[in-house]
């Protein structure tokens, strides 16, 4: 009779041991899958993220050129308005000879 109680310890033992085994891969599945949605999600961002670099160095590379063009309009601009001052005080100072000769 102690044999027979003995296998059903062991068989009992087995079931704990088989229902502990059940559970921790239900658990590794559960952590597969959350590994698995993180790694998308990390994708997803990262494209997400690649588009807006990929949108902002376009808008940047345009504002560059547009402050550029900008830049040498004013420097032109500048260039124009010291010619004319330099002709305004050539005037005047021939101006003021012919007005001191007199």
């Amino acid at each position: 009779m102690d044999s027979p109680g003995h296998v059903r310890v062991n068989a009992n033992g087995m079931d704990g041991e088989m229902r502990q085994l059940k559970e921790l891969q239900a658990s590794r599945e559960e952590l597969l899958n959350r590994v698995h949605g993180l790694k998308s999600e990390l994708q997803d961002w990262r494209y997400k993220m690649d588009s807006q670099v990929k949108n902002y160095r376009g808008e940047l590379s345009s504002l560059k050129e547009t402050l550029g063009s900008e830049v040498a309009a004013l420097r032109r601009e500048l260039e124009e308005t010291s010619e004319r001052l330099k002709k305004n005080i050539v005037k005047h100072d021939v101006h003021g000879k012919i007005a001191g000769a007199n």
